[in-house]
């Protein structure tokens, strides 16, 4: 029933004033209202609620005189006098002001008539009446009253704020409400005159004098109801202290921060604009949402990809409310959840979609907005070429180490997997050049989050409210024997921090839910200013209690309740851009749709799309089964991308640091400092994989228990070939899939490398090498005896050929003419005879001499020399005297860095030799003593020396560059033999190469760069996502992420000359800085793709990933999108670099 309906409350109005650019100021008013009622939200949406606010002293005056009959009536249980008659007085007693009290033309504020009021109230308010249609000087609103309460609990409900524009108030704003019954009128559907609300039902009727003059009449009794309008007396500004004015003149900054909380509040609102993005069909150019593509190959030659999208850089350019992400605060809360003003459905990315693309190269293109050129690629034009669908798409969830950017909302990693086997057509080589798009839809709920702030806010006014009456009650059954309220001094007599309520079902400290309030709230208002405009709400009551031992007075709460009144102007004002019939998503009027103003389906939908093409270009068909991989041996086959948990990184550290060094007192342990920092960053191929051959095992040539490390030479004698061959037909022959030639299985292993290197210098370079000695011309001598006839037999000429000439034995001893037959039969018998001793013609003497050749014994440096020097060593240089090349050499870095046997033991732990790789380090000392060393912890506790490499080499002494090496014929370990230097020699050069040379250092993804320095809140458009950060890793990021948690991405990346240099630092000199660079020049040939180059690092506790925590290890499917090329939905918005 109506009557459940009561105690409206208008409990405070904000007056704002402005100017427009032509001079004009106008008002606008904020009114927040509540009521009581034990009517269940879901029956509320019989009831209206309708408000008016008089501009003007007659118009309020009328009202005046109106409001105070209709309650002394409905207050009255005595009067006898329907509602109908009283209605006709009172239009008579207004005489000329009739209109205020009329049910159309003017449609008053009493009129209940449906239709008429479908017709002049429009989005819930009314024009300011002129006397016509509105009555003079009033504006009305109404609202249904289940879509108007924001919250409602046991004691009050809370209305939305009602915000009217005015015209400039001078001198009189009063406000009148009450509660009508909108089923009523439609008994009265045949009488239209009647729908007045005392006629149809109706609460007391509510007002509030904030500015001018209220006017008492004289009351009216049950025995005289008709009384005029005879006034009494007047109250001049009853209500004022519950009205708060804001100036559009800024005030200083002081002011503001210390003098009034509520100006400053105020004043951050005003300088917080409302945005709204329309233009989401704009081409954006240069923006930071994707990182770069990181590929890599897996073990079975497919692409394994990862990249990251940061959606809130995004939705900061296109969202609908950008301002929401542009502070951590509320960016978090939409994004990442779990605040007081997170939805209930978050902003996301809502589908990813990947495609492979294939493309022409172009030559020159522009690579940016500046006009900068550089190698270019455009999709082909071939219109049989379509892009392929990527499936498996999945969202990772990866942990940056970097605390700055580890705890920032919408960085979304994804990972994926390119299988070239599923391709369209089966059973077909896919070979090109190919780059990688992605299709991004994002889900914005940003206006979800706004309309949850708005709720928020009331919720926290009725809680307040809820406080306050509780507080003032005069009853002191809640708290005890003494009054809490003190009714002569208007404070509490208690600390408002010891007393404890009942709220919402749980006993809290009143000052504590106080204080809760204010912080949450004062997170939302500095969300949406810089930080160098915050406010201290919190801090600012804080004191107040504390400057009055908590013995507040509880009007302190209403002036909480108006600063936050502000907030929910500020979320009103942004809300009514986007949802202009129901900001508030009430469903008040259901036929309009929420997102009417917005010209895209997207918007209407909160869902953008973008595509993006990756700039990265890779070829396919080239590298297949060849490459190396540092950290993985291709044991074990994954779904994602590699991923190696703290002990199995402790494993391949442990065998890495035993391929360089044996324990010379126990167990091998590496040492912490230099040792264990270079062990965890520098790593050498593990395996090296070639198409057609038997994988190497670097890391197996060194036995466990052994003190030296014996290389199969001929293996990496058979791989430099093996390189050289396919490099010649990948990049001189284009071949795709190139697959090497098995060696002849008969061949011993010597001769296997031989014949490759003969066959293709003979195949790729015209260099043939030959065994035999093959006189052109014989030697001259003396001849004695008769001169010898230059004369012949004429006969003879027409039988020289092949199968031509004089018959043997009958050119010796006649008989060529002969008819005798047994004659004839012994030139046949002796001629069978020659034929059939003849070693040419046994059978298999061919295949004997073959196998006899084949296991011969050759000597392989000449070819390899020859191979070298067109391979790898391909410059032809005017050598100056005293700089030759030196990339092949192991000696060459202790010359350079002035590293003796007599400075060996020093120079060793010096900063210049420490902070190289462990791989260097074994260089040195292997290159500058024959001494063992007794490396490792001072105190001798774990003491360890370098591994020599095992030769069969001659022992020698002399000469500069010499080498200590392990042999099988030495008598003692602490003095090693010497040779000149094995690397200089190219059938040898590769096994060092690859163990000394081929060093890859792993970093980890720490961070995403910036353009200039920045603070928290300027830090999302400030970071360049495709500046990626990359750190090398150390024991104590390893150490951090066991105790944390998580997963971490990292790449292994050949370590440079720049690398080396800025390692040794200021320790050389510019003369060996120069001398490095000699030394650590690279080779195209030995450039090798790379097998999982980036991968995951995780902790060992856990083996999955939460995508909802940050503390997980190996990531796990979130989402997958698979679509067909031809489904692909066309992109809403596109962007690039």
């Amino acid at each position: 029933m109506i009557t459940d309906i009561r105690n409206i409350k208008i409990d405070a109005a904000l007056l704002k004033s402005k100017t427009d650019e032509q001079g004009m100021v106008s008002d606008t008013v904020q009114l927040s209202l509540s009521y009581e009622t034990e009517i269940p939200f879901s029956e509320l949406g019989r009831y209206s609620l309708r408000l008016c606010v008089s501009t003007a002293k007659e118009s309020s005056r009328i009202m005046d005189y109106v409001s105070q009959r209709y309650n002394e009536f409905l207050g009255s249980k005595s009067i006898s006098v329907s509602t109908f008659a009283y209605n006709d007085y009172l239009l008579q007693a207004l005489k000329d002001s009739a209109g205020y009290l009329s049910v159309a033309s003017p449609f008053s504020m009493f009129s209940t008539n449906q239709q008429e009021k479908d017709l002049v109230i429009t989005k819930n308010v009314s024009k300011l009446g002129s006397g016509q249609i509105i009555p003079k000087d009033l504006i009305l609103f109404d609202i249904n009253l289940r879509s108007g309460t924001m919250t409602s609990g046991d004691r009050r409900s809370l209305l939305q704020a009602i915000i009217l524009d005015l015209p400039e108030i001078q001198e009189n704003m009063s406000c009148y409400c009450y509660v009508y019954d909108n089923t009523m009128p439609l008994m009265f559907a045949d009488s239209l005159e009647d729908n007045l609300s005392l006629n149809t039902e109706m609460t007391m009727i509510t007002r509030s004098t904030f500015l001018g003059e209220r006017t008492m009449f004289a009351p009216i009794s049950a025995v005289k109801p008709y009384v005029g309008m005879v006034e009494k007396s007047t109250l001049s500004e009853p209500d004022n202290d519950s009205l708060k004015t804001i100036d559009e003149e800024p005030e200083s900054k002081v002011v503001q921060k210390y003098t009034s909380i509520f100006n400053s509040v105020s004043k951050v609102f005003e300088s917080s604009t409302v945005t709204k993005n329309y233009d989401i069909n704009k081409v954006l150019n240069n923006k930071n949402y994707f990182t770069d593509f990181w590929l890599t190959k897996d073990d079975n030659d497919n692409n394994r990809f990862i990249f990251s999208f940061d959606i809130r850089s995004y939705l900061m350019d296109n969202g609908i409310f950008p301002f929401v992400y542009k502070n951590s605060f509320l960016a978090n809360a939409v994004i990442n959840g779990n605040t007081p003003f997170s939805p209930s459905e978050l902003s996301s990315v809502s589908a990813m979609k990947v495609y492979r693309n294939t493309v022409r190269n172009t030559g020159i293109t522009a690579t940016n907005n500046l006009g900068t050129t550089g190698p270019g690629v455009l999709p082909k034009s071939d219109g049989r070429v379509q892009k392929i669908s990527v499936s498996s798409i999945k969202r990772v969830n990866i942990k940056i180490p970097n605390g700055s950017l580890n705890n920032r909302p919408g960085i979304t990693f994804f990972e994926g997997c390119d299988k070239f086997s599923s391709d369209l057509i089966s059973n077909a080589q896919t070979t090109g050049d190919y780059q990688y798009s992605a299709e991004v839809s994002v889900t914005d709920k940003s206006p979800e989050m706004m309309r949850l702030i708005a709720q928020v806010l009331y919720g926290y006014k009725s809680e307040l409210a809820t406080i306050h009456d509780l507080l003032v009650s005069d009853s002191s059954g809640f708290f005890g024997d003494q009054p809490t309220y003190d009714l002569r001094t208007g404070r509490l007599t208690r600390d408002v921090r010891s007393i404890m309520l009942n709220l919402r079902g749980r006993e809290v400290s009143a000052g504590e839910a106080i204080t809760r309030i204010l912080e949450d709230y004062e997170n939302f208002v500095n969300s949406v200013v810089p930080s160098t405009d915050q406010v201290q709400i919190e801090q600012f009551f804080t004191n107040k209690m504390d400057s009055q031992a908590g013995l507040i007075d509880p009007k302190i709460l209403k002036d909480i309740e108006l600063i936050i009144d502000l907030g929910i102007r500020f979320v009103y004002d942004n809300l009514i851009t986007i949802f202009p019939n129901d900001p508030y998503g009430s469903g008040q009027n259901s036929n309009i749709n929420n997102f009417d103003i917005n010209a895209s389906r997207s918007t209407r939908r909160n869902i953008f799309s973008l595509e993006h093409r990756f700039s990265e270009v890779f070829n396919q068909g080239k590298d297949i089964d060849f490459g190396i991989d540092y950290i993985f041996d291709q044991s074990q086959t994954s779904d994602s991308f590699k991923s190696i948990n703290i002990s199995e990184l402790t494993n391949r550290r442990e065998e890495e640091f035993r391929k360089y060094f044996f324990s010379t007192n126990g167990s091998l342990v590496i040492p912490e400092g230099p040792y264990e920092d270079s062990s965890y960053a520098y790593f050498t191929p593990k395996i090296i994989r070639t198409p057609g051959r038997e994988t190497i095992n670097q890391v197996s040539f060194a036995a466990i228990d052994g003190t030296s490390i014996e290389y199969d030479f001929d293996r990496y004698g058979q791989l430099y070939t093996d390189l050289a061959s396919l490099q010649q037909m990948k990049d001189t022959l284009g071949e795709t899939y190139p697959t090497l030639k098995p060696a002849i299985s008969r061949q011993s292993e010597n001769n296997k490398i031989y014949s490759s290197a003969l066959t293709l210098l003979e195949e790729s370079y015209g260099v043939s090498i030959s065994e035999a000695v093959i006189p052109q011309f014989s030697a001259p001598k003396v001849l004695l005896g008769d001169i010898k006839t230059t004369l012949y037999d004429m006969r003879l000429k027409d039988k020289c050929g092949a199968n031509g000439g004089l018959l043997l034995f009958q050119s010796i001893i006649g008989g060529e003419s002969t008819q005798v037959s047994t004659t004839t039969d012994y030139f046949n018998q002796v001629n069978s005879d020659t034929k059939s001793n003849d070693q040419q013609n046994v059978k298999g003497s061919l295949d004997q001499v073959a196998i006899k050749n084949d296991l011969k014994d050759r000597a392989i440096k000449l070819p390899f020399a020859i191979l070298g020097e067109l391979t790898i060593n391909k410059s032809i240089q005017q050598t100056r005297k005293g700089l030759p090349n030196t990339f092949n050499s192991l000696s060459t870095l202790r010359k350079i860095l002035d590293i003796s046997q007599k400075n060996i033991t020093q120079k060793i732990t010096s900063d210049m030799v420490s902070v190289l790789p462990n791989q260097l380090k074994n260089m040195i000392v292997v290159t500058s003593t024959v001494n063992g060393l007794s490396l490792g912890n001072e105190d001798g506790s774990n003491v360890f020396d370098a591994r020599r490499f095992k030769l069969e080499e001659k022992t020698t002494t002399e000469g500069e560059d010499l080498v200590t090496f392990f042999s099988d014929n030495q008598s003692e370990f602490d003095v090693y033999p010497q040779t000149p230097d094995p690397m200089k020699s190219y059938a040898k050069f590769l096994t060092f190469w690859m163990n000394y040379r081929k060093i890859a250092v792993v970093e980890y993804l720490d961070n995403f760069g910036t353009v200039s320095p920045i603070n928290q809140d300027e830090q999302v458009s400030q970071v360049k996502y495709k500046i990626s950060n990359w750190k090398k890793l150390t024991p104590q990021i390893a150490g951090q992420l066991e105790s944390e948690g998580g997963s971490i991405l990292c790449r292994v990346r050949s370590v440079t000359t720049d690398d080396y240099l800025k390692l040794l630092g200021d320790n050389i000199t510019s003369k060996q800085k120069h001398m490095m660079i000699g030394f650590l020049q690279e080779k195209d040939i030995l450039e090798l793709p790379t097998y999982n180059q980036y991968f995951y690092i995780s902790n060992e506790a856990s083996d999955s990933v939460d995508d909802q925590e940050d503390t997980t290890s190996t990531p796990e499917t979130i989402e997958t999108t698979a679509v067909a090329a031809s489904e692909a939905p066309a992109p809403a918005s596109s962007v690039g670099y």
